[in-house]
């Protein structure tokens, strides 16, 4: 049995109800509440946009007030990933970018434990960052991640080679690790 979650447009009045599938033949499925077909979202996708204003100090360049935002993204009224973001037209374009990339992802394999390959290299998941829609994974049956040999600038090289934190819709991820 699968779960859904029913409730009003604000989240204040939720509940949890039990689906059946029901097989009609030639690729004809249902889903039923008791007797009741069910059409209704199977997975509760939701986003939000927070634009800010922040203080940027700096010794060198002198400081400045920057506009900034934060887009956020929820899978059945959690938050399981955002992003900065400081234009609201561009909000617009990157949820419609980021939306069907973690409708796609296979959840149940975001969790400890879960063997992958990143950047074709094996790694284990060691922690996960569901907020953040990051992952924390260690190199598995290697000593470290080689390093990636474009990367030219200080802070985008690795701190510690061994473990690495990535977002889970990283391209680079390939989840089908035997």
């Amino acid at each position: 049995m699968k779960k859904v979650i029913i409730g009003d447009a604000k989240w204040e009045k939720t509940e949890e109800i039990e689906l059946k599938e029901v097989n009609y033949g030639n690729k004809d499925m249902r889903w039923f509440v008791g007797d009741t077909e069910f059409d209704g979202h199977h997975t509760l996708w939701g986003f939000e946009y927070f634009p800010t204003t922040y203080l940027k100090s700096s010794g060198l360049s002198g400081d400045e007030y920057r506009k900034g935002g934060e887009i956020r993204y929820f899978k059945d009224r959690k938050q399981c990933y955002s992003e900065f973001c400081r234009e609201p037209e561009r909000a617009i374009r990157l949820i419609m970018e980021t939306l069907p990339k973690l409708r796609d992802l296979d959840w149940d394999k975001i969790k400890v434990g879960y063997k992958l390959y990143w950047e074709n290299q094996p790694a284990v998941i060691s922690m996960v960052l569901e907020e953040q829609g990051c992952i924390v994974i260690k190199a598995d049956g290697i000593e470290h991640f080689a390093e990636r040999p474009w990367v030219k600038e200080d802070h985008e090289k690795f701190e510690n080679s061994s473990e690495v934190k990535i977002e889970i819709i990283d391209p680079k991820i390939w989840w089908w690790r035997n």
